[in-house]
C-alpha cells in the first residue's frame, strides 16, 4: 500500500487547535507485537493523571494530558475527507474517538495523530508553526497501548506508530521520524472493546512526530461500504518506575 508523503499530507491537515508537545530528534521498519485483551469498564487506571509512566496520545477530548494533537488525513481521495468524532462513545472516561471511511469513495485512507503540522515548503513537521522539530523523544517507551472496537464487528483496520516522513523504507523528509512505521498490522475488530498493544522494543524513538495512526483499505474490507470503528485510551507505556516525558 502506497504511503502518503508529508508534502501531500500538508494539503489536508486538520488541526484540533490545541497546544502540542515538542522534542528533539534517526530508523528501522519494524512490526509491533500485538495483543487483544478484553477491556474493562474501569479503563486503564482509575486516576490516569497519577500514572507517571504513561504518555497519553488520547485520554479524553481536549484533556490536558493529550499529546500528538494535530490530525492529518492520508489517502487517495481528498475530495471526500472523512472527519473523526473525538467526543464519541468512550471505553473509559468521558469520551472516545469514532472514525470511519467510505470504501466506495476511497481505496484507502486514514489519519495520523501528529505533534506539529507538516510544512509543504520544508517537507518537515513543525510544532504549531514555531519552527521546532515536531519529533518527541520517546526513548524508554516499551509499548503503545490502546482500546478499539468495531461498529458491527469484523472491521479490518491497520494501526501503527512512527513513520512520519518515510516511504518504502526511506526517509523523505528533513525532520522525518527516527523510526519507520511500527505496525500492529491489520486486525479484525469485534463489537466489544479490546485492548491492543504495539511493542516498541529495539526501536529508535529519539524523535517521533507520528504518535498514532490508523488506515482502512477497500481490499481488506470488500463489499463493506463504510467502515466505522472506535478508539480510546491511547498511550505510550514506559518501564515501571520510570517517568514519561511531559
Amino acid at each position: 500500500m502506497k504511503r502518503i508523503t508529508s508534502v501531500a499530507m500538508a494539503a489536508i491537515l486538520i488541526c484540533s487547535g490545541l497546544a502540542a508537545c515538542s522534542g528533539e530528534g534517526s530508523g528501522s521498519d519494524k512490526s509491533g507485537e500485538g495483543s487483544n485483551n478484553q477491556g474493562t469498564a474501569d479503563g486503564p487506571e482509575a486516576d490516569p493523571a497519577a500514572r507517571e509512566d504513561l504518555l497519553w496520545v488520547y485520554l479524553d477530548r481536549e484533556d490536558g494530558l493529550n499529546h500528538f494533537r494535530e490530525r492529518s488525513f492520508m489517502g487517495d481521495n481528498y475530495d471526500s475527507v472523512p472527519e473523526m468524532d473525538e467526543a464519541a462513545e468512550a471505553h473509559s472516561g468521558t469520551s472516545g474517538i469514532a472514525a470511519e471511511l467510505d470504501t466506495a469513495a476511497h481505496t484507502w485512507g486514514g489519519y495520523m495523530f501528529l505533534n506539529g503540522s507538516p510544512e509543504a515548503e520544508s517537507d518537515a513537521g513543525e510544532a504549531n508553526g514555531s519552527g521546532t522539530p515536531a519529533g518527541v523523544d520517546l526513548t524508554g517507551a516499551e509499548k503503545l497501548t490502546f482500546y478499539a472496537k468495531g461498529e458491527s464487528g469484523g472491521e479490518q483496520v491497520e494501526f501503527f506508530t512512527a513513520g512520519f516522513g518515510w516511504e518504502e523504507g526511506l526517509k523523505t523528509a528533513e525532520n522525518a521520524d527516527s523510526a519507520d512505521k511500527i505496525t500492529l498490522g491489520t486486525v479484525g475488530l469485534t463489537k466489544d472493546w479490546q485492548e491492543y498493544e504495539i511493542s516498541l522494543a529495539d526501536a529508535d524513538l529519539s524523535s517521533i512526530a507520528c504518535g498514532f495512526a490508523w488506515v482502512v483499505t477497500r481490499d481488506s474490507n470488500p463489499g463493506t461500504g463504510t467502515v466505522r470503528f472506535y478508539m480510546d485510551d491511547i498511550s505510550f507505556q514506559f518501564a515501571e518506575g520510570s517517568e514519561a516525558p511531559r
